[in-house]
């Protein structure tokens, strides 16, 4: 689920069609349903002569937002925070803040979770995840802080509903529930809420709830963005139906074909039928073609899915194509949002490592494999092979009497 897009906020509702700003001289009606243009600082030129009130500077950014084009969201939502304060009007800074904070989280969506100072192939200079969340928590507070100050309602929907999609992506789920939970306590529909409260029991296995409310989001609206049949699949494949599960994600597929969450998950269902030995060859041999198809098509949508890509990793691998491997492990390294995903990406790297015959630097990446997951096989007894190139018998024997020991149950 961790590495599921459904951090983003579910689509409003179809802006009014025309917004009109009132300068001087003359009125300059802007088509909010046509095209923007990419640069926005003629638009910024009409909201500071016409002074502009604050709406209209949250309405305008989030249309460029809405297409994509978050640079130009955010050079309004700067702006406007020096225009507002140019004019000593405070009140008007806090949805400004929360828009910029809101910014900040979707930049945090595609950036690493960790830079891989290593690394030989996916070299990144972006920022990390946790510098965009600090900076977004900054913006809010900020907001709260003027909010207070100038005697406003720092309470609103829009602030709370910020407040918890921040502190789902840090994994603070007993405040998120409570954020979440202030909002429905007014606004019991209210969708974004809805689908983080879903999302908060999923990730404390509460599996039964979260399906009931992603349910709730797609009762409430069966077009909504994300789309809650993911979150129902994952549900209903926890609690053990698979074949609902599956059905839940190709209904996803096939009302958003440009969507990767669906493709990924249906890709490794695939992948795990493919290595099921109980089927037919071909029937085995046909299930990783489709599951490698769709996991392909997750990763040229998402480029920075850890899962698609040591998928993808693997593969490469066993083809022989170890720069390629190399690059997608290490490029699962540093988007890894679970121990798992990240240990499986030290696994192909140290495997692609290991092939070269530099072993120091597979035996870095066994290691950190093994810290992730103690118990893994491929770790563990790719240290061992290691320590027997390099003549340490002993040091072989003893990774693997450990991997074969049973642990100690502690004292109850």
């Amino acid at each position: 689920m961790d590495d599921m897009d459904m951090e983003r906020t579910p689509s409003p509702a179809p802006p009014t069609r025309f917004l009109e700003i009132h300068l001087p001289q003359e009125i300059v009606t802007i088509d909010l349903g046509g095209s923007l243009d990419p640069n926005p600082e003629a638009v910024l030129d009409v909201l500071i002569e016409g002074n502009c009130k604050v709406w209209m500077w949250t309405k305008l950014a989030g249309e460029y937002w809405r297409r994509g084009l978050l640079d130009a969201a955010e050079r309004l939502g700067t702006s406007g925070v020096e225009f507002f304060k140019s004019l000593q009007a405070s009140s008007s800074l806090p949805p400004l803040y929360t828009l910029l904070a809101n910014i900040r989280m979707a930049r945090a969506r595609q950036a690493p979770k960790m830079k891989f100072e290593g690394a030989r192939r996916d070299i990144l200079n972006e920022p990390l995840k946790d510098t965009y969340h600090q900076e977004a928590a900054g913006y809010l507070n900020e907001a709260a802080t003027i909010a207070t100050e100038v005697g406003g309602d720092e309470s609103t929907i829009v602030a709370f509903l910020s407040r918890g999609i921040l502190q789902l992506a840090q994994r603070n789920h007993e405040n998120a529930i409570a954020s979440f939970e202030g909002v429905l306590s007014d606004s019991p529909t209210n969708l974004v809420a809805l689908m983080g409260k879903a999302r908060v029991f999923y990730a404390q296995r509460k599996y039964q709830p979260a399906l009931k409310l992603f349910q709730d989001v797609l009762r409430l609206s069966p077009k909504c963005t994300p789309d809650p049949r993911i979150g129902i699949g994952l549900c209903l494949w926890a609690l053990g139906n698979k074949e609902k599960a599956k059905m839940a994600w190709k209904r996803s597929l096939d009302l958003n074909p440009n969507e990767w969450s669906a493709q990924l998950l249906l890709g490794v269902e695939q992948l795990n039928q493919s290595k099921d030995y109980t089927r037919p060859e071909a029937a085995r041999v046909e299930a990783a073609k489709v599951g490698y198809k769709h996991v392909e098509k997750a990763f040229n949508t998402n480029k920075q899915c850890a899962a698609a890509a040591s998928v993808l990793s693997a593969l490469f691998l066993r083809k022989g194509n170890f720069s390629t491997a190399l690059k997608l492990a290490e490029r699962t390294i540093q988007y890894a949002d679970t121990l798992a995903v990240l240990s499986d990406g030290h696994i192909r790297a140290a495997l692609v490592s290991h092939a070269e015959g530099k072993m120091s630097e597979a035996m870095k990446h066994y290691s950190a494999a093994k810290e992730g997951m103690p118990t893994n096989i491929l770790a563990n007894v790719g240290m061992a092979q290691i320590h027997i190139h390099n003549d340490e018998i002993p040091a072989a024997i003893d990774t693997l009497d450990r991997l074969l020991t049973p642990p100690i149950p502690k004292n109850r």
